[in-house]
């Protein structure tokens, strides 16, 4: 199965332009640390700036992989609310027209008993 390129470039300039660093509880940007665990051998995480300094961090800790998937999970949600939404100001057009549908033939049967 082959992806179109276009479709991936303009993805990734919609992600180059979305990412940003987070910023730690210290206020400072975290910085890119690779896990040296038996368990999250060479697993990329970001943490406080702080963190290999023998002062006071906050203890900010988030994996890469977890933080880059937020930007898709975002985008798949906000896709699925614009689709809702399309779909219940349609429902609600398609209603209105029936409720003026509705007022005009009791318009008219009210007229013809008369």
């Amino acid at each position: 199965m082959s992806i179109d390129g276009s479709i991936l470039e303009g993805a990734s300039r919609r992600m180059k332009k979305k990412f940003v660093p987070p910023v730690c509880n210290c206020g400072s940007y975290v910085i890119l640390f690779e896990s040296g665990t038996l368990k999250n051998s060479m697993r990329l995480f970001f943490g406080c700036s702080y963190f290999k300094n023998n002062t006071r961090h906050c203890k900010y800790f988030t994996w890469l992989d977890q933080y880059v998937a937020s930007f898709c999970i975002d985008e798949v949600l906000q896709d699925g609310v614009a689709d809702t939404t399309k779909k219940m100001e349609e429902r609600i057009a398609e209603i209105e027209k029936k409720m003026d549908e509705v007022k005009n033939d009791e318009k008219n049967s009210g007229a013809l008993s008369r």
